[in-house]
């Protein structure tokens, strides 16, 4: 079984294919384009609404044109 607070490698997150996500700090951080600001908005509100049901609550900042997500 894994330590659910163990911290991922830089190799890990490759392997798990989360391509664009960075380890900075202590924190995952990945920022996502969207081009337009409804679009952004868009994925704001379905990761806040992911966040809800996982009752784990990411740093989000929305500008235009992109998104950026603090974990």
């Amino acid at each position: 079984m894994t330590d659910p607070q163990r911290k991922l490698s830089a190799a890990e997150l490759t392997e798990a294919g989360l391509t664009g996500w960075h380890l900075t700090g202590e924190a995952l951080t990945a920022t996502f384009k969207t081009r337009k600001f409804s679009t952004g908005l868009e994925l704001v509100n379905r990761i806040g609404a992911s966040a809800e049901e996982a009752n784990h609550h990411p740093d989000l900042t929305l500008t235009y044109p992109q998104v950026s997500v603090t974990l």
